[in-house]
């Protein structure tokens, strides 16, 4: 728990819900809450953790300070861990973060055709232009070529893999997992797309925050996001299950290395391979929420039972915090014990000084008077002789 504010310290995934955290702690927190977007912010200090977040975070204001890195370079610092800060670790189902990337990029290359800035969809990710462009996919069917396909994959796959051995992952991909000593926060995508995943991520921050958590769980912008492949146009959802197989092969790869999601079957028929994808889909649904953030009232799928383990996490990981802050309040009373007992040392030091400075004057008037009485007595004799 922090008097203060909290540093949040974002390393995800590319297309792991960076922005759905953003928008999810802005509607919590409102004004308190700021976010630096780092590779397009105007003023921004370019370093870690961020310069400019006490100005945020400390008293008087208090806030919530996001700040965003992919760690494209993999040369990010890892923040030693004090009060006040959490680096957030943002991953995803490695299958469903390629396809999405790869929907980014056909959305940026339409962006590009149309005279758009592709930055204003890489890094805003503003919903509008985003819908915009998607819609604009049905008349760019020419877009895919087998080469740069293949350098995509491999780059993003290599990323991904890098980025997983660097920061490392979660336990369950259903689960919030809080590492109090080193301050992680591991963040599923498939959490924090859910009613209650988003509920137990504001009680832990409240937490720390030193406040009371949310009074509802009712978060109406949290809907369904529907099949991966479906509200597509037909030539790209046609396109997409043709790549599914060297998809789901792409992901693989990136799970093996210890990821907590399973591996997809790669010996099924494209049309078995979506079925399978769509139970999956359902079952983490079933197990973590599945919806994403939108400002339209739309249903919301719940789950059946609350994330009991991960309460209990959160519990011994406040627990664990109050233990800390105990065993800093005994060493802080300790510490003052003793510099009180060095002031009263001073003290009587001063005191003896003091008195072997007036024992010197002393002595000093003692020896001068016992020196000078014989020269006196002579002098006196002298004088007396002369007259």
């Amino acid at each position: 728990m922090t008097t203060s504010g909290l540093l949040l310290e974002a390393k995800s995934v590319p297309r792991a819900g960076h922005h759905l955290l953003r928008d999810l702690l802005q509607a919590h927190f409102g004004r308190r809450m700021s976010h630096c977007e780092r590779y397009l912010e105007p003023g921004c200090c370019r370093s870690l953790p961020c310069k400019l977040a006490p100005i945020y975070v400390a008293p008087p204001n208090n806030g919530i300070r996001l700040t965003k890195s992919h760690d494209l370079e993999l040369t990010d610092p890892v923040s030693a861990p004090r009060p006040g800060l959490i680096t957030v670790i943002q991953y995803r189902h490695p299958l469903w973060a390629l396809i999405s990337n790869y929907l980014l990029w056909l959305s940026s290359q339409v962006s590009i055709r149309l005279g758009i800035p592709p930055e204003k969809l890489n890094y805003l990710h503003e919903p509008a232009l985003s819908h915009h462009l998607l819609g604009a996919l049905a008349d760019q069917n020419d877009l895919f070529d087998e080469a740069q396909w293949g350098q995509l994959m491999e780059e993003w796959v290599g990323h991904q893999q890098a980025f997983y051995r660097k920061w490392g992952c979660g336990k369950d991909f259903s689960h919030i997992e809080w590492d109090a000593q080193k301050r992680l926060l591991y963040l599923p995508y498939e959490v924090l797309t859910s009613q209650e995943g988003a509920h137990c991520l504001l009680t832990f921050l409240r937490t720390e925050l030193g406040q009371e958590p949310p009074e509802t769980m009712d978060y109406p912008w949290i809907r369904p996001t529907g099949a991966v492949l479906g509200n597509r146009p037909p030539w790209l959802a046609e396109h997409l299950r043709h790549l599914l197989p060297r998809f789901v092969k792409a992901g693989n790869r990136v799970i093996q290395l210890g990821l907590p999601y399973p591996c997809v079957p790669e010996n099924l028929t494209t049309a078995a391979l979506e079925a399978h994808l769509s139970d999956w889909a359902s079952q983490a649904a079933q197990a973590a929420g599945h919806g994403t953030l939108t400002t339209v009232d739309a249903p919301v799928v719940v789950p059946t039972r609350f994330e009991e383990e991960t309460l209990v996490s959160l519990r011994a990981a406040i627990a664990q915090r109050e233990r800390e802050i105990g065993e800093l309040r005994r060493a802080r009373d300790q510490l003052a014990q003793e510099a009180q007992h060095l002031a009263q040392a001073a003290e009587i030091s001063r005191e003896v000084v003091e008195q072997l400075k007036t024992r010197a004057q002393t002595l000093e008037e003692t020896l001068s008077w016992r020196l000078t009485r014989p020269l006196r007595a002579v002098l006196g004799v002298l004088q007396r002789l002369r007259s």
